[in-house]
């Protein structure tokens, strides 16, 4: 310990009030002699053997998606490093607390890849705004990926390139140029391992009008998701020397609506009300709804009409 204050000292510190919050107890029991009185050390050493759910608060446990919770933990060890120039800056530090809030209240996918490598970044596309171009640089792997988008005036905005640090003609370029009546709906593609590092190595776009790609090599873990049109609302991720994660954040500003003739009240996945529209549901196709999802019913005729309003 120096006594001076740096920057660096107050990302210590501030991990240190998000392990309290995440664990529930303050940083010194002074009443313990053992590894419990000082929290910074029975973090690392819960967090290397992989049992962190043995120290972390109950109901934080509970109420907290898995993945929302991995990216909180995650960053709060990286501010706790004893080597100063390995904790993370607090502008990531709030990066990755908003993608943790924002997966945690349902507006965003899972990221697929890696959830530690790389930078993390994002590109949201308000709802005045409209995707017209995404550019892919590939070839065993995605080396880089970035956007562009532009207002109803016609204003464009360009995004960063995300990845693409080790050569910046790694491979094959190519732009999936959007049309002005034309949607993405879904993404899919496959996650690889170099040397033992998680990296997106195949994407693929589906929209309103087809299919893009697939770009890259595609390997046998694989990831897919699909949404309406009104729902996309962006891309986040993680980038370093390639694309090392991808995922989606998804607006909440459609409604959609099942018939289903005879049933009495239930619930659906959003993977049933999504997969089966317009046809007659049958009672083991039911399941839990998501916290995120109300469902409204009301009896017209001899149809009960489910409306499922995602926000």
């Amino acid at each position: 310990m120096t006594g001076v204050l740096t920057k660096a000292s107050n990302v210590y510190a501030f991990g240190v009030v998000l392990w309290e919050v995440l664990c529930g107890r303050p940083a010194v029991l002074q009443e313990c002699n053992d590894e419990r009185k000082f929290l910074s050390t029975l973090v690392e050493c819960h967090y290397k053997h992989r049992n962190l759910e043995k120290i972390l608060f109950a109901n934080i446990k509970k109420d907290m998606k898995p993945y929302s919770l991995e990216r909180i933990t995650g960053i709060a060890y990286r501010c706790l490093s004893n080597d100063r120039g390995d904790r993370s800056t607090m502008e990531i530090v709030v990066k990755e607390l908003q993608a943790a809030l924002e997966h945690q209240i349902g507006k965003q996918t899972m990221l697929w890849g890696s959830t530690s490598g790389g930078d993390p970044w994002s590109f949201k596309v308000n709802k005045n705004q409209k995707l017209t171009k995404i550019t892919i640089d590939y070839h065993t792997w995605i080396h880089a990926i970035s956007f562009t988008k532009k207002d109803l005036d016609g204003t464009l905005h360009y995004s960063e390139t995300n990845g693409g640090r080790r050569d910046n003609n790694a491979g094959k370029i190519f732009e999936v140029n959007f049309d002005d009546d034309e949607e993405i709906t879904g993404i899919s593609g496959t996650v690889g391992s170099y040397y033992g590092h998680k990296l997106v190595s195949s994407l693929c776009i589906v929209t309103t009008k087809g299919k893009y790609g697939p770009f890259g090599y595609q390997t046998r873990i694989s990831f897919s998701k699909s949404w309406e049109v009104g729902f996309f609302g962006g891309f986040f991720g993680r980038s370093g020397w390639e694309l090392d994660a991808i995922g989606c954040v998804l607006n909440g500003s459609a409604y959609i609506t099942i018939i289903a003739r005879g049933l009495g009240v239930h619930s659906l996945t959003p993977e049933l009300w999504a997969s089966r529209l317009g046809r007659r549901l049958q009672a083991s196709e039911f399941g839990l709804l998501t916290s995120k999802v109300f469902v409204v019913l009301f009896e017209d005729m001899d149809a009960t009409y489910i409306k499922c309003v995602a926000y």
